[in-house]
């Protein structure tokens, strides 16, 4: 890697970690729903702006479009409502680092979903060695509220959200560009929270 990847890949590395303390924050003005429909519709806005001025073709067929709109529910607003809403009885250092258990969903969804991406020995043993990370971390909560371990709970499950997700994405959108990836999902997850956040 190049040092602009290795600026690029720190920058974002900063930026999604800290996601987590500005939901946190956000959290204290309005609710979970409220939120992601905010989170998502600006991401819409500059993706629409990315799209727009670099001339980027949209997809033309539905079989494009189908999985980009799935995606939108699973790895943008159902997660993305979760974690909030979890981050509403847990603080934003515990869901961070919850939602690294994200690799090791994926590798339990690709074993059964690709054919060309099964367990290995060493990926078992990792998978074993991170989910134990796992329950040592929330076991200092099993005796708190119920509250705080739902809101855990909710974290990990959106992590599950996620692992799929990044599998479906691979199986489905080998031909899509990396910018519509992005912007794609984001038309049908920002219809879903924007029209939650005015019934709910």
């Amino acid at each position: 890697m190049k040092t602009k990847h290795w600026v690029i890949f720190i920058t974002l590395g900063l930026i999604w970690s800290s996601s987590f303390l500005w939901v946190e924050l956000a959290l204290r003005e309005v609710g979970p729903i409220t939120l992601v429909a905010f989170r998502a519709f600006f991401g819409f806005l500059f993706g629409v702006a990315v799209v727009v001025t670099q001339r980027i073709p949209l997809p033309r067929t539905w079989k494009e479009w189908a999985p980009l709109i799935v995606l939108g529910l699973t790895n943008i607003a159902i997660p993305f409502f979760l974690i909030s809403w979890g981050q509403k009885s847990i603080d934003s250092g515990v869901a961070s680092i919850l939602d690294a258990t994200v690799p090791l969903f994926t590798i339990l969804v690709a074993h059964f979903m690709l054919h060309d991406d099964k367990m290995t020995t060493p990926k078992v043993l990792g998978l074993l060695t991170g989910f134990a990370g796992v329950v040592i971390l929330m076991s200092k909560d099993l005796g708190a509220s119920a509250s705080s371990l739902l809101g855990q709970l909710a974290v990990i499950l959106a992590c599950i959200f996620y692992a799929a997700s990044s599998i479906i994405a691979r199986v489905y959108t080998e031909g899509t560009s990396a910018t519509m990836r992005g912007l794609g999902p984001l038309v049908s997850a920002s219809a879903v929270m924007i029209t939650s956040a005015f019934i709910f």
